[in-house]
């Protein structure tokens, strides 16, 4: 941000200075066409009062106007300007209205004089043709002898005259003023010099307004590339907050993922701990209803067996009453026959068998049991329907948490091309070959580099890791990829590097150096190396070079700082020239 208003504020004070400058040059324009047109060569102030005279019905003379190119030569002009001073623009009116051009003016803050017409006879060096007509008074009245130097002036001024000498001084008895000449009005060529000096400084305005618009366009250029940093911050500040974001969201995914799998762990254990008490419930469920129905089948055995005994005992008793004894029945098989009392006892025993229930178990005949296996197979629904809506949240996580990190591949995958294509262009500038090739992370969907160089051009790229570079030619790719980097977005202008030649030898300084030069257009370097004591081991592969040499044993101070250079006097200034900074 500071270098964006550092920018604005240096291109509003340039375009301010040029348009002061065109401002300035279209009044010496008019000035100019004024002037050979004959017009007054006045004020602006002036001529302005003296038009305002006019409309108020007061005739004026501008005495500077009338005046003009009256002198016979240079000298002369100088001797009547020292004389005249401030007067040479005086407004002359007629004495009757002197007292309201005076009013006039003091209404209007006029600045310079204003004095009235009337006879008089200047001898000295305000005598002048064109004198007359009503200026004799205000001539005779600041006339002046000339001296051509403050001796021959002083002998005037002690015999009681004023006197003028040509460097546009008067010397008075009790005023003296300096009025140096600027404008030669009174000059026989006075509208000539007064045109060359209007077009001398309209050239000097002319190559004011160049410059302004060269500096301009370098501002501008600056204050574009201040505007196109500010935009790469601010979107790699959101670029960051994105990453953040995402990263947050990611890291809720996997709290949530790792909530839901628990949540869904649990529920399957739960949905298996039912289902199989559900099993356990449907194997007794049928193993009471085999019971069941084998009592059921007991039971009606007993009541068929009962009444066959109960239809033979009837018959019996109805034929020991009513009928003898069958034939060949003799009373031995009367007396096999069980008594009435035993058939008694046997038949209440089975009543007793088919009335006694309370033998089987309760849960045998208890109904309950099929409600509690339907509330099982419910609540075993319930769960199952659960896992399924925890599944589903589940997949969506799933798919958000796979989105944030195809973003970030992509991300990652832009920013790496971009590295890779800085990366060619500077390995290529160098004179070697280089590429960088995405390649898997040491953690599971993670993602890494890999630098590949080839020292020479044609030679199969190395990976850095490799053996088979040295440690020169590793610490030239370390620098390399450093430029490559900050390359990116324009992030820097200005680089200063520390001992840069640590570790390398003449081929890889050498090859250094030529990228730097070679990259000088886009980016500034400052070095920091040591020297060999007379500060020329780095001087031959930089533009400009300080060096600081160290103490003598003995000596108190330290010699003089060195400035070395390359370049020649005319190249080293057009080196600073092009640089917009002054050579200090």
């Amino acid at each position: 941000m500071a270098a964006v208003e550092s920018a604005e504020i240096a291109l509003s004070a340039c375009l301010g200075t040029r348009h002061a400058a065109e401002a300035g040059t279209a009044t010496l324009q008019e000035d100019l066409e004024r002037l050979l047109a004959g017009g007054s060569a006045a004020p602006a102030i002036v001529r302005a009062f003296h038009h305002q005279l006019r409309e108020a019905g007061i005739g004026a003379i501008v005495l500077g106007d009338a005046l003009a190119r009256t002198a016979g030569d240079a000298t002369g002009s100088a001797h009547a300007q020292a004389a005249l001073g401030d007067a040479l623009w005086a407004v002359v009116v007629p004495p009757a209205h002197y007292q309201r051009a005076r009013e006039l003016a003091a209404s209007t803050g006029y600045p310079w004089p204003v004095a009235p017409a009337g006879p008089g006879t200047p001898s000295g060096v305000l005598k002048l043709a064109g004198s007359d007509g009503g200026l004799g008074a205000l001539l005779a009245a600041l006339d002046a002898v000339p001296a051509s130097g403050s001796s021959e002036s002083a002998s005037l001024i002690e015999a009681g005259a004023d006197a003028t000498t040509p460097d546009g001084m008067r010397h008075g008895r009790f005023l003296s003023r300096m009025t140096p000449v600027r404008e030669h009005v009174l000059h026989p060529a006075a509208r000539e010099l007064e045109a060359s000096r209007i077009r001398q400084a309209m050239e000097e305005s002319r190559g004011l307004i160049a410059e302004s618009g060269a500096e301009a366009a370098s501002l501008r250029e600056r204050l574009a590339s201040a505007y196109r940093l500010l935009d790469a911050v601010r979107r790699l500040q959101e670029t960051r907050q994105a990453f953040r974001a995402a990263c947050q969201l990611l890291a809720g995914a996997r709290a949530a993922y790792r909530s839901a799998a628990q949540n869904h762990a649990n529920a399957s254990a739960s949905a298996k701990e039912l289902f199989g008490r559900l099993q356990t419930a449907k194997a007794e469920a049928s193993s009471l209803e085999e019971r069941a129905t084998a009592a059921e089948g007991r039971l009606q055995a007993a009541e068929k067996e009962l009444g066959t005994l109960t239809s033979r005992r009837l018959a019996a008793e109805l034929a020991a009453q009513a009928a003898p004894l069958p034939p060949g029945f003799t009373e031995a098989d009367f007396a096999r026959l069980e008594p009435a009392s035993t058939l008694e006892v046997r038949r209440s025993m089975l009543e007793a068998e088919v009335n006694d229930r309370d033998r089987f178990a309760d849960d045998v005949r208890d109904p309950v049991i099929v409600s509690q296996c339907e509330a099982e197979e419910s609540r075993l629904g319930d769960v199952e329907q659960l896992v399924a809506d925890r599944s589903g949240e589940l997949e969506a996580q799933e798919r958000m948490v796979e989105e944030s990190r195809r973003r970030y591949d992509d991300h990652i995958r832009a920013l790496v091309r971009r590295l890779r294509d800085n990366f060619s262009d500077i390995c290529g500038t160098a004179g070697i070959d280089g590429r960088i090739e995405l390649v898997p992370g040491d953690m599971q969907e993670e993602l890494g580099i890999d630098v590949l160089v080839s020292h020479k051009i044609g030679e199969n790229p190395v990976s850095y890791q490799e053996g088979i570079h040295s440690g020169g030619q590793g610490t030239k790719i370390a620098i390399m990829l450093l430029l490559a980097a900050m390359s990116l977005g324009q992030a820097a202008d200005l680089l200063i590097v520390d001992e840069h030649n640590a570790h390398l030898d003449g081929t890889n300084t050498g090859q250094i150096a030529q990228l730097m030069r070679r990259l000088s257009s886009r980016i500034q370097f400052i070095l920091s190396a040591p020297t060999d004591g007379k500060g020329t081991t780095v001087a031959g592969s930089c533009d400009i070079q300080v060096t600081f040499l160290p103490r003598d044993p003995g000596h108190t101070l330290s010699p003089p700082v060195r400035l070395m250079s390359r370049l020649d006097a005319s190249s080293l200034d057009a080196r600073f020239e092009s640089l917009q900074q002054p050579l200090i």
